[in-house]
C-alpha cells in the first residue's frame, strides 16, 4: 500500500513540476551514466567548457556551438558531459556568490536548444537566477542585479531607437497583485504537512505549527460521513479559495521543492493514518489530474510568474525577467501580455529575431495593438527589412491614425528605402499631429538635403534647434549642409556649436577641419584634424587628410608619416599610398633621414628612400595590398602612377627608352589583367579599367599611351591610340545627362589631345 502510495504522489508532483518546466534534481540524475575519460579531468572539461560558452556569448551561434561539440566527441562523450556539468552545477549552486555573468551564459547556451548538454546548462543557469532573485528577497542581503546594457539615450541612433525606448517604459509598468493571488506550490504543501498529524517523529517543515487533531482511521473510499478527514485532504487544498499571500511572489524553488518532496516521503513512511487518507484522496483519473491542474493550478501560476516577471524586469534583470515571462506563457500561452512582455523584453536584449517572433504571437491573439505593430516596424527597421516595416507602421495607422510615432517611424524606414518624397509626407504628418517633435524637424531636414533642397533643409533644422538647442546632431548635419553650399565660414560655426555640446564627437572636428582647408587655413585644419585623431586614433581618414595638408605645406617628412599612420589602420587605402610615393619624391637623401620609421617601411627600408626610388617603392608596395577585382581604380591608378613614374625618369636618362617601354607596360596593366595572375577572376582577361565604369580613367591612360608611342617615334601605334581617344572623348561631351560643367571640366582636362594630334601630324610630315 505503501509502495503505492508514494508511487502515485511522485507522479502527481511530477506532473506538477513537468508542467512548470522545473526539473526534479531526484528523478533527473537517475537516466545519467557516469563516464570519465582517463584523458581529460574535470579541470579540462571545465576549461573547454568555459570556451563553449564564450563562443556563444560572443553569438557565434547554434551550428558553430554544435560544431565545437562535436569536434570534442571521440574524446568526451555526452554523458561525461552530462556527470560533469551535474557536479558542476551542484558547485555552483552550494557556492554563495551570485555567479549572475556565469548563470546569464549558461541560459544562453540553453536557448540554442543543441541537446541534452544545452537543455542542462540551461537548468543550472535558471536554478542560478532563482536562487539569486531568492538571496535578494532575504532582508539581511544586499540587493543584487543582473548587469544588463539597456540602451541609454547617448547610444541611441535613430528615431525608431529611440521609440523602442519610449515603448519600453511598460517593461517597468508593475501591476498590483489580485487579492486572490493563489498560493505557491511551496505553500500548499506546507498547508498540507502542517494541517495532518505524523506521530511524534515525524519532522514539521511548516513555520508555524498547529495543534494535532484526533484522526480515525478508515478503510473505505466513498461514504464521507463514515470518515472522519483530517482539517483539509490533498483536494481540499487544491480547489478551495485561496488567501491572499503577501509574503512573496516568488514560486518555490527548485532546491526547496526537492527538500519539500524528501520531508513529505519521511512523513508519509511514518504515518498510516495519513498514507490511508492520501491514499484516498489521491484515487483520481489522469483525466482528472489535468482538468485539475490545468483549469485551477496553472492559470493561476501562470499569473505569478508574470508579476514576478514584471518585478524582475523592473529591478533590472532582464533574462530572469523573460525566462519567468517564457514559463508563464508555456503555461498559458493564450494570454497575449505575456508574449507582448516576452517582446519588450527582448527588445531591450537586442535580440531582434526573438522580439518580432514574440510580436508576432502577440498580435495573432489580439491583432488591434498599434503600438505592437508599431514597436514590430521598429524592430524590421533595425533589421534591415524597410518594407515589411513599412507595412506594419500601416497596420499601427489604420488602427489609431493619430499615433505620431507611427508616422515618424514610418518615414525613417521610407526615408532609407530611398523614397524621399513619401517619407517627407510622412515627417508632415507626424509634425502636424506634434509640432514640438524636434526630431521629426530634423530627420525631415535630412530628406530634404538628401534631393539637394539645401535651403529648406536648413529651415527643417533650424526649426528643430528651436525646439531643443543641444540637438548636436542637427548642428553637424547643419554644418555639413552649409558646407555644400559653400558657406564654410558657417558650416564652421554650425560645427563649433555641436562641439561646445559634445566636445568628444570626432566627426565634428574632422568636418571643422575640411572646411578650414577649403577656407585655405591650413593650420586650423591640421589642429582640427589632430583633434579627431585624440579622440579616435584608428579614424584614417582623419590622418589621410592632415598628410595632404602637411604635403601642402611642404612638410614632406611628416606628412609621410601621417600616410604611414593611415595605412597601417587601412593597408588597401590606395589614395594614401599615391599621395605618399609622390610626397616621398620630393625629398632628397638627407630629407628622407628625417622620415620616423613605421611598421609599413620596417620590412621594406626602400620605402623611406628620397626621389625616384622611394616613389617607385610607395608605388609597389601599394599593389601587394590592391586587388583589380576588388579596388580596380585604385589597382589602375597605381599603375598608371608606376608608368608616369617611368617615363619622367626616362626623360632625365641618357638612353631613355627602357625606362618607356615600362611605362607602356604599367599603362597596359592599368588596362587588363592577365588570368594567370589572378586565377580568381572568371575570364580569361579582365578589364581593369574600361569607358564604360571610368571613362576619364580610360582617357587619362590612352593620354599616357599616346605621349610614350609618341616619344619613341611609334607614330602610327599613337594615331590609332588617339582616334580611339578623340571618339570617346566626344561620346562623354555629347551625353545629354553630363551638365554644362562637367563638359567644361572634361574639355579642360584633356586639351592636350588637340596638342597630341598636332604633335602626331608634325611627328607624320617629318617620317614621310
Amino acid at each position: 500500500m505503501l509502495t503505492w502510495l508514494l508511487q502515485g504522489l511522485n507522479e502527481f508532483l511530477q506532473y506538477i513540476l513537468d508542467s512548470l518546466g522545473i526539473i526534479n534534481p531526484q528523478t533527473s540524475q537517475g537516466n545519467l551514466l557516469v563516464e570519465q575519460p582517463p584523458e581529460l579531468t574535470n579541470a579540462d572539461l571545465e576549461f573547454l567548457f568555459n570556451e563553449l560558452l564564450e563562443g556563444v556569448h560572443q553569438a557565434r551561434g547554434e551550428r558553430w556551438a554544435l560544431k565545437y561539440l562535436q569536434r570534442m566527441e571521440p574524446r568526451i562523450t555526452v554523458d561525461r558531459w552530462l556527470d560533469w556539468l551535474l557536479n558542476y552545477g551542484d558547485k555552483l549552486l552550494s557556492s554563495p556568490a551570485p555567479n549572475h555573468e556565469l548563470a546569464q551564459r549558461l541560459v544562453q547556451l540553453g536557448e540554442l536548444g543543441i541537446g541534452e548538454i544545452s537543455n542542462l546548462s540551461h537548468d543550472i543557469g535558471i536554478q542560478l537566477l532563482w536562487r539569486n532573485m531568492n538571496q535578494d528577497d532575504e532582508p539581511d542581503q544586499e540587493p543584487q542585479e543582473l548587469v544588463i546594457s539597456i540602451p541609454s539615450q547617448e547610444k541611441l541612433d535613430s528615431p525608431g531607437q529611440e521609440l523602442l525606448s519610449q515603448f519600453g517604459q511598460e517593461l517597468w509598468a508593475v501591476q498590483d497583485v489580485d487579492a486572490t493571488t493563489d498560493k505557491s506550490v511551496s505553500q500548499l504543501i506546507e498547508d498540507l504537512l502542517t494541517n495532518n498529524s505524523i506521530g511524534t517523529t515525524g519532522k514539521s517543515l511548516s513555520r508555524n505549527t498547529t495543534k494535532e487533531k484526533p484522526q480515525t482511521e478508515s478503510h473505505s473510499h466513498g461514504n464521507d460521513d463514515t470518515v472522519q478527514k483530517p482539517p483539509q485532504n490533498v483536494e481540499e487544498v487544491f480547489t478551495e479559495p485561496l488567501a491572499p499571500h503577501k509574503e512573496s511572489l516568488i514560486a518555490i524553488q527548485p532546491h526547496q521543492l526537492a527538500s519539500t518532496l524528501d520531508e513529505l516521503m519521511v512523513r508519509l513512511e511514518q504515518s498510516t493514518n495519513l498514507v490511508e487518507q492520501l491514499a484516498s484522496d489521491l484515487a483520481i483519473r489522469d483525466g482528472q489530474i489535468v482538468q485539475l491542474t490545468s483549469e485551477i493550478f496553472v492559470p493561476h501560476q501562470a499569473e505569478t510568474l508574470f508579476y514576478q516577471g514584471l518585478q524582475q524586469a523592473k529591478s533590472g534583470n532582464l533574462l530572469a525577467a523573460l525566462a519567468l515571462y517564457q514559463c508563464a506563457s508555456q503555461l498559458q500561452p493564450q494570454v497575449y501580455e505575456y508574449w507582448w512582455h516576452q517582446g519588450l523584453v527582448l527588445l531591450h536584449l537586442h535580440r531582434f529575431t526573438e522580439a518580432i517572433a514574440a510580436y508576432n504571437q502577440t498580435l495573432s491573439l489580439k491583432p488591434d495593438l498599434y503600438k505592437v505593430w508599431c514597436s514590430q516596424g521598429c524592430l524590421q527597421c533595425e533589421l534591415g527589412e524597410f518594407e515589411p516595416a513599412i507595412a506594419a507602421f500601416d497596420q499601427a495607422i489604420s488602427i489609431q491614425p493619430d499615433y505620431q510615432a507611427a508616422w515618424s517611424c514610418r518615414g525613417l524606414a521610407l526615408l532609407k528605402l530611398g523614397s524621399i518624397s513619401e517619407a517627407i509626407t510622412s515627417y508632415d504628418q507626424a509634425i502636424k499631429l506634434q509640432p514640438q517633435d524636434a526630431e521629426a524637424w530634423y530627420y525631415r531636414g535630412i530628406a530634404l538635403a538628401l534631393i539637394q533642397q539645401n535651403v529648406e533643409a536648413i529651415a527643417s533644422y533650424d526649426q528643430a534647434l528651436i525646439l531643443q538647442p543641444d540637438y548636436h546632431e542637427v548642428w553637424i548635419d547643419r554644418g555639413i549642409v552649409l558646407f555644400n553650399l559653400k558657406r564654410y565660414a558657417e558650416a564652421i560655426a554650425s560645427y563649433d556649436q555641436a562641439l561646445s555640446i559634445q566636445p568628444e564627437f570626432y566627426l565634428a572636428w574632422y568636418n571643422r577641419g575640411v572646411s578650414f582647408e577649403n577656407l585655405g587655413d591650413r593650420e586650423e585644419a591640421i589642429a582640427s584634424y589632430q583633434k579627431a585623431i585624440a579622440i579616435k586614433p584608428d579614424f584614417h581618414p582623419a590622418w589621410y587628410n592632415q598628410a595632404v595638408a602637411l604635403f601642402y605645406l611642404e612638410r614632406f617628412a611628416q606628412a609621410i608619416s601621417c600616410y604611414d599612420n593611415a595605412l597601417q589602420i587601412k593597408p588597401d587605402y590606395w589614395e594614401a599610398w599615391l599621395g605618399r610615393g609622390v610626397a616621398i619624391a620630393h625629398l632628397n637623401s638627407y630629407q628622407s633621414s628625417l622620415i620616423l620609421v613605421s611598421n609599413i617601411s620596417k620590412s621594406n627600408p626602400a620605402l623611406n628612400l628620397g626621389g625616384y626610388e622611394g616613389k617607385l617603392a610607395s608605388y609597389q608596395e601599394g599593389l601587394k595590398h590592391i586587388r583589380p577585382d576588388t579596388h580596380p581604380e585604385g589597382w589602375a591608378r597605381l599603375h598608371i602612377a608606376i608608368g608616369n613614374t617611368y617615363y619622367e625618369q626616362g626623360k632625365k636618362e641618357p638612353t631613355p627608352h627602357n625606362y618607356w617601354h615600362n611605362a607602356i607596360s604599367e599603362y597596359q596593366l592599368a588596362l587588363r589583367q592577365p588570368q594567370e595572375d589572378y586565377p580568381h577572376i572568371d575570364n580569361y582577361q579582365r578589364t581593369a579599367s574600361t569607358p564604360e565604369d571610368f571613362p576619364e580613367l580610360y582617357l587619362e591612360i590612352l593620354q599616357s599611351l599616346i605621349k610614350v608611342f609618341i616619344c619613341l617615334q611609334e607614330t602610327a601605334t599613337a594615331q590609332e591610340l588617339q582616334k580611339q581617344a578623340m571618339e570617346l572623348l566626344q561620346q562623354l561631351l555629347s551625353d545629354p545627362t553630363c551638365s554644362d560643367e562637367s563638359k567644361k571640366q572634361l574639355t579642360l582636362k584633356f586639351a592636350d589631345f588637340e596638342q597630341l594630334a598636332f604633335d602626331l601630324s608634325y611627328k607624320y610630315m617629318d617620317e614621310t
